[in-house]
């Protein structure tokens, strides 16, 4: 069962993207699954995430029959997280010292399906997710991101 709570400032460096050394992102399936990839960003991260998956094989827990090779797990999660500092989209700087304010926090829940072929690697999977967005910030009328499903390989 990984979890993860990370607060990061621009003291150091992030490198997955060219150029963007001293910024963090937020969002993606690394961080909120319910954004789009990088869509916040600041040179401060706070992220809080939880994932459980059950049972290593869903068919097998309800007795149904299948080839040993199609393993699927079920997986629930959850995550809150916010950005703050210089916006490096060129936007407006998102208020925020040492710590986001508590309007910027985004929450999160969701439930996985997951496939663990164990090729080329063993820790390689494919995962669908589901993700809802939670809070009062959730609603469709607040600019809020909508649900999302997706595919991670």
């Amino acid at each position: 069962m990984p979890t993860s709570l990370r607060s990061r400032s621009s003291n150091t460096e992030d490198s997955r993207l060219p150029g963007a050394a001293g910024f963090f992102y937020l969002g993606g399936q690394h961080s909120l699954r319910s954004l789009t990839g990088d869509s916040r960003g600041g040179t401060g991260l706070a992220l809080a995430r939880l994932d459980v998956v059950e049972s290593p094989d869903l068919l097998t827990l309800a007795h149904i029959p299948h080839p040993a090779m199609l393993p699927l797990q079920a997986g629930v999660f959850a995550a809150s997280g916010a950005v703050w500092g210089a916006d490096p989209y060129g936007g407006p700087s998102v208020p925020g010292l040492d710590w986001p304010r508590r309007q910027g926090w985004l929450s999160e829940a969701g439930a996985s399906l997951i496939y663990q072929p164990g090729i080329p690697d063993p820790l390689w999977m494919l995962r669908l997710n589901v993700a809802w967005p939670l809070g009062p910030r959730a609603s469709p009328r607040a600019g809020a991101f909508p649900t999302r499903v997706r595919w991670i390989w």
